[in-house]
């Protein structure tokens, strides 16, 4: 058994299964000054709406408080924070609302909308919401039925005006740096671009990233230029860099991902030095079924850095990045919302935000 399969091993030696109640899935994370925040759906049964959960924990992986239910969503929340809290973002039925929350998750007005609803799209992965904070608004954005839509928010959820960002295209994920975002989208024929928007809602014309069919996307930025990751047909993950000015890099390959593994979106986040990325692959050096895990590793000029495993199994995976360190919040075989921190190396174990008492065991996604 080499190293890799070993810490696996490890990871999945620590899991306890639950016979319990409810289903999560739909993990976001964010971070603030000083914690993080982790928000999920939840659900008693399949034809329920989730309800949303939240959870603090510090900068060392430790839970601060039980979950608290901040809402409810017909699709994946999103989160961000605001440097004065964070900002929740769901779907109703009403549309996207969004809900002020303080550092602990603590819910300090009611939600409001932000993005009026539009007719409903069956596939959640084409209903994804993103919210990101620019230092002076939140931007919210949605896939809807005519393409992908858009709100300024102030720090208190409050909606400045409202943007189109892309018609006749899916959101794939949001990302935001001095006044200036990010929207990465897929396009009907399965192709990535992006759209640059300014703080009064400006957006850009099309920039193309990848001609290629992909699977899913995400971004994030270092303060001075976006990195955008992609998983394409062709079971590679790719990257690509995008400037202030709309300068689209040439996509690089960083890693080829294994024939047994199901491809699923990467994650991607900045910890204040380097871009972290998670992806799922087969475990090297094992046999039979072929077990997945979710690995972790540093973007480097070359490819891919030393490979971690926050956890085995393919399930939900979020990632946020704060001075030195990256919170992997994470839907596990067992059904538990459990989450570690990346500083240079997996610090803690694996800690349960979500309750065991209430808790379904789930299949391993996809």
């Amino acid at each position: 058994m080499n190293a890799t399969a070993f810490v696996l091993a490890l990871v999945l030696a620590a899991l306890q299964p639950f016979v319990t109640a409810s289903t999560n899935d739909n993990p976001a994370v964010a971070a603030s000054d000083d914690n993080f925040l982790a928000i999920w759906s939840s659900r008693s049964a399949s034809s329920d709406p989730s309800l949303v959960l939240a959870a603090p924990f510090d900068r060392g992986g430790a839970p601060q408080r039980g979950a608290m239910v901040i809402g409810s969503s017909l699709s994946a929340p999103a989160l961000v924070s605001t440097g004065h809290g964070y900002l929740a973002a769901f779907r109703t039925a009403e549309g996207v609302q969004v809900r002020h929350l303080d550092n602990d998750g603590t819910p300090l007005a009611p939600a409001t909308t932000a993005i009026a609803s539009t007719a409903l799209i069956e596939s959640d992965s084409q209903r994804r919401i993103r919210i990101v904070w620019n230092g002076v608004h939140a931007i919210v954005a949605s896939s809807e039925s005519a393409g992908v839509a858009g709100a300024i928010v102030e720090g208190d959820g409050n909606v400045v005006r409202n943007v189109t960002i892309a018609e006749g295209a899916s959101l794939a994920d949001l990302v935001s740096m001095a006044t200036l975002s990010l929207a990465v989208v897929t396009n009907e024929n399965r192709s990535l671009s992006a759209r640059l928007i300014d703080d009064s809602g400006n957006v850009s014309a099309p920039l193309p990233i990848a001609s290629e069919p992909i699977v899913g996307a995400a971004a994030a930025s270092d303060g001075g230029r976006f990195l955008v990751v992609w998983v394409n047909d062709s079971r590679q993950l790719r990257a690509s860099s995008i400037d202030a000015g709309g300068n689209v890099s040439a996509p690089v390959t960083l890693f080829t991902i294994g024939d047994f593994a199901a491809l699923v979106p990467p994650a991607l986040a900045w910890d204040g030095h380097r871009f972290m990325v998670a992806w799922g692959n087969p475990v090297p050096g094992t046999f039979g079924s072929k077990p997945a895990a979710f690995f972790l590793a540093e973007v480097t000029a070359t490819g891919i850095g030393e490979i971690d495993i926050p956890h085995g199994g393919l399930g939900a995976t979020a990632l946020a990045g704060a001075e030195d360190s990256v919170a992997v919040v994470f839907i596990d075989a067992d059904g538990q919302v459990r989450e570690r921190v990346h500083r240079g190396r997996l610090d803690n174990a694996p800690a349960i935000l979500s309750s065991p008492s209430l808790t379904r065991r789930r299949p391993v996604h996809p």
